[in-house]
């Protein structure tokens, strides 16, 4: 599958380094081609082929960093968190993460940061997926 076509503008993702010694850092997506993405660079934008980057897996610790808090639960991993009176639950099982959320009901499978930005993105929640810190 390419990884391109399930990011959108804003997404963060994952630009290991391209040679020993040089740092390894999460960049913005701001412009997506067929064969990679455009980021913002200190001199200016820089392309990676689709090869370069990586997905940026779902984890606690992005959960907790953003706000979200550690539920108690029997079945599985649960954190929540409230924007604008509305609740979101993001869930943990063995297999997979899950997100509940109006208006998109229970257990929208999630695997990846960019995955959780699109559906807040979509949804009418922007400002959530904008501010995120990694």
């Amino acid at each position: 599958m390419k990884k391109n076509l399930s990011l959108m503008i804003g997404n963060w993702v994952y630009l290991p380094p391209i040679s020993e010694g040089r740092p390894e850092s999460y960049i913005k997506v701001i412009g997506i081609g067929q064969d990679g993405i455009l980021y913002n660079k200190e001199s200016g934008y820089d392309f990676a082929e689709e090869e370069r980057f990586q997905l940026i897996p779902l984890s606690e610790d992005f959960l907790i960093k953003n706000g979200f808090k550690k539920e108690l639960s029997l079945n599985c991993k649960l954190y929540s968190t409230r924007y604008n009176d509305i609740d979101f639950f993001i869930s943990k099982t063995q297999r997979a993460w899950h997100i509940t959320m109006p208006p998109l009901g229970d257990n929208i499978c999630i695997e990846f940061i960019s995955d959780l930005q699109n559906i807040l993105n979509v949804t009418g929640h922007r400002e959530i997926a904008d501010n995120f810190i990694i």
